[in-house]
């Protein structure tokens, strides 16, 4: 099964476009910012500068690497259409945008998953 991804945010998003790309069974296939400077050197990727119409893509999984203050609402909607969302920072500003997101999470059954640091001696 081939994996079909999404970034959205390509000022750092532009790694996560290559790492998808080394990856055994993912696909890149669309990329998303609102600045269309930054979709030069992306051919063969669908570009959008609107990110609703990049859900539309049939995405399985969306990397969100856009300003942090807008990472709530775009996991939110990426999971309300059940696409598994990867956040490169923390993607809340408040505890009711927490709320939301782990709400959606469990809704839709998608796994939880925090990168932990180790711990100190």
């Amino acid at each position: 099964m081939t994996l079909r991804c999404g970034v959205v945010g390509l000022g750092r998003g532009k790694s996560f476009v290559k790492a998808f790309a080394a990856i055994d069974g993912c696909e890149v296939v669309a990329v998303c910012d609102p600045n269309p400077a930054t979709h030069e050197g992306l051919s063969g990727l669908k570009t959008y500068r609107e990110y609703e119409q990049f859900l539309d893509e049939s995405l399985d999984i969306v990397a969100i690497i856009s300003p942090g203050p807008v990472h709530a609402k775009q996991s939110l909607a990426a999971l309300e259409r059940n696409i598994n969302v990867i956040c490169e920072t923390p993607c809340v500003y408040s505890l009711e945008e927490a709320r939301a997101v782990v709400e959606a999470v469990e809704t839709r059954g998608r796994t939880r998953k925090t990168r932990r640091s180790p711990a100190r001696s």
